[in-house]
């Protein structure tokens, strides 16, 4: 698109319950969750005695949470239970399909023996007072038929397991599961199945809030087509983090010993559970559209997660985040050379198997390496590599094809010296300095101009001598030429790809390259091999090099170091937080302790991916708002200001040096 959003429309204001039911009924239409639970096997049971009561509707249910997340109200049972009989409307329980529940032969009792009162300041906190014992037990009983009538429309995605607890440790705290005995007993009781769909209709409901907003913003356009609405400018540039939801343990699910029982057994302890016995934390993982620093913004939103124990960069959260977009047909695989760019923290990296699965699914990391971390390593070829397998020696007795320098593979030519001599990133903003500033130049970091200059220098020196990829990186087995014998052993799995020499390439001039000699403006290799001892990167055009997995793992298109790469980095880390408080804040989503009842595994799922989807909302109405003050254009990153400033520094550092 050209920028222009002249066609845009606000979502509808959440403050209106008409608007929330509108929006509540477009979320579960397209996000396909009904034809989940619908198609999904379900597990056999009797057929129980006949309905005497109204009964309760899997449509309208959903709905009704929905427009409770919206509305920031608490999603438990209790509180679509008062909803339901109370808060809405005839004409909105026709809608929900309801429209005989309120027939129910004890409504008269509820009517009279009933008051609630709403804590003005916290709505998770509600008061209900009974006129008498019956009108509780009769209401304590209601809400037992509503759970039921819930948890059996969620039976395809309940994945809890029935198993023992163990006892009281010395400290006191309250019983926990045993994480083998859980995984012992899903095996066992096999509810492995559940969980791949519970992941499914967990992804499709964040995903379903998405085609909602795009076809409230866009009525003419197809809701799923957002890449040609909402997400109009979006390059398939994904931020990922995790964050940690704090949940209340229901006073329902208390721990007897050597007795089974079932409760959300995503949750696990908390750093204050020896202060409140309740506190306990499930690990949210989300996947963030995010835009590049020189291009149009888009709107921060999250189109995928994933539940699972609380601990950093879950790789099994992000393998079912990876494998959903694959699926669902959301994302586009990059062509040729193109980068789709997939940023998290410096946890991720770190991760077993995270490099490997990017490779896998052709996307590219974008990662900050922690201080110590050592950035430069010599490299081998395929074949070396091949040799020293045979020969049974180590891979560092072969003579080094090139170097791994930040993140980036550098021709040989280019000693290890030179590469530790180079700056180890950007420069720090100073603090404290006096210096006269432009009006433009207000509010942007300020850099000391002897730092900037050495940066730039550095930068502009090393970049030629970067070898091109030819081809994306590849995890596979190690073979050689021709085919290997039956009985021979299975071949080793390595971590390769394929790199350009830059002289080649023409980018700088090499003796080793005859033909790149004549290019007088390019720059000269500084420390070309002898020519008796040539790496095999200097005797052909394209050379195959092998990656520990460690060196794997620092592997990425940007080099660290560069602007580049910190405004990548910088500006979809940032957007990704931003989107964590806006899911955690009072005052958008409001994901907070005590707000989701802690029940079973599927109403957790289905409770905390109505709050992402509300934080969709509240994201894309910000956005719409200001897109539409801004004359209906879309806004830039700030990172171009940055960019700006930076290089109007850079150019007033070098008038001063040559001034001098």
């Amino acid at each position: 698109m050209d920028g222009s959003l002249q066609m845009i429309r606000v979502p509808g204001a959440l403050s209106q319950r008409t608007q929330r039911f509108k929006f509540a009924r477009l979320w579960v239409e397209l996000s396909g969750i009904l034809e989940i639970l619908d198609t999904s096997p379900r597990p056999e049971g009797g057929r129980g005695r006949p309905a005497v009561h109204p009964p309760y509707d899997a449509r309208g249910m959903l709905i009704c949470l929905m427009e409770l997340g919206l509305s920031r109200a608490p999603l438990t049972y209790a509180a679509m239970q008062e909803a339901l009989f109370f808060t809405y409307s005839d004409a909105e329980m026709e809608m929900l399909g309801m429209g005989t529940l309120r027939q129910h032969p004890n409504y008269e009792l509820f009517a009279s023996g009933l008051t609630f009162q709403h804590d003005a300041d916290d709505k998770t906190k509600v008061t209900v007072k009974y006129a008498s014992p019956r009108a509780r037990r009769v209401w304590a009983s209601e809400n037992e038929r509503l759970r039921r009538a819930f948890e059996r429309a969620l039976e395809p995605i309940n994945d809890n397991v029935m198993c023992r607890a163990e006892d009281d440790d010395i400290n006191g705290n309250s019983r926990r599961y045993k994480n083998s005995v859980i995984e012992a007993e899903r095996r066992r009781q096999g509810v492995l199945p559940q969980t791949a769909i519970r992941d499914k209709a967990m992804n499709r409901l964040i995903l379903g809030s998405v085609y909602a907003l795009n076809a409230q913003a866009y009525p003419d356009l197809d809701p799923t087509d957002v890449h040609s609405g909402i997400l109009a400018d979006h390059v398939h540039d994904y931020a990922i983090d995790e964050t940690d939801y704090v949940t209340a343990q229901s006073a329902t699910t208390s721990v007897k010993p050597d007795k089974f029982h079932a409760r959300a057994e995503l949750a696990a302890p908390s750093p204050k559970s020896r202060l409140y016995i309740w506190s306990e934390k499930i690990g949210l993982t989300i996947l963030c559209t995010v835009s590049r620093p020189n291009r149009p913004r888009v709107p921060t939103l999250t189109v995928a997660g994933a539940l699972g124990k609380p601990k950093p960069a879950n790789p099994a959260s992000v393998k079912t985040i990876l494998e959903f977009l694959k699926s669902s047909g959301f994302r586009t695989k990059p062509r040729g050379r193109a980068h789709q760019f997939l940023v998290g923290d410096m946890a991720y990296p770190d991760s077993r198997g995270y490099a490997e699965l990017m490779s896998k699914m052709r996307f590219s990391q974008v990662m900050k390496y922690p201080t110590r971390r050592r950035r430069i390593h010599p490299l081998r070829t395929s074949e070396a590599a091949i040799l020293a397998e045979k020969q049974m020696k180590s891979l560092k007795a072969f003579p080094v094809a090139a170097h791994l320098a930040n993140g980036c593979v550098v021709c040989p030519g280019v000693s290890k010296a030179a590469l530790e001599g180079l700056s180890p990133g950007v420069p720090t903003p100073a603090e404290g300095t006096e210096r006269t500033l432009k009006a433009t130049d207000l509010g942007m970091p300020q850099y000391r101009p002897a730092e900037l200059q050495q940066h730039a220098e550095d930068s502009a020196w090393i970049e030629p001598f970067e070898m091109n990829s030819h081809g994306r990186a590849q995890v596979g087995p190690l073979l050689g030429s021709g085919r290997p014998r039956n009985d021979a052993p299975d071949a080793p799995v390595v971590h390769r790809q394929t790199f350009k020499c830059p002289a080649v390439d023409e980018k700088v001039r090499c003796p080793h390259v005859p033909e790149s000699m004549d290019r007088h403006e390019l720059p000269r290799v500084p420390s070309p091999p002898p020519a008796d001892d040539l790496p095999p990167t200097c005797q052909q055009t394209y050379t195959t090099l092998v990656f520990s997995r460690r060196e794997f793992k620092q592997l990425q298109p940007l080099r660290a170091g560069t602007w580049e790469h910190s405004d990548m980095y910088e500006s979809a880390r940032a957007r990704n937080e931003w989107f964590n408080s806006v899911l955690k804040s009072p005052s958008g989503a409001g994901l907070h302790p005590r707000r989701i009842e802690a029940t079973k595994n599927a109403f957790l799922t289905i409770a905390i991916a109505i709050t992402v989807g509300t934080a969709n909302h509240h994201v894309m109405t910000a956005w719409t708002n200001e897109v539409l003050a801004n004359d209906g254009v879309t806004p830039r990153e700030p990172h171009e200001k940055k960019q700006a400033s930076r290089r109007r520094q850079l150019a007033t550092a070098k008038q001063k040096k040559a001034a001098a």
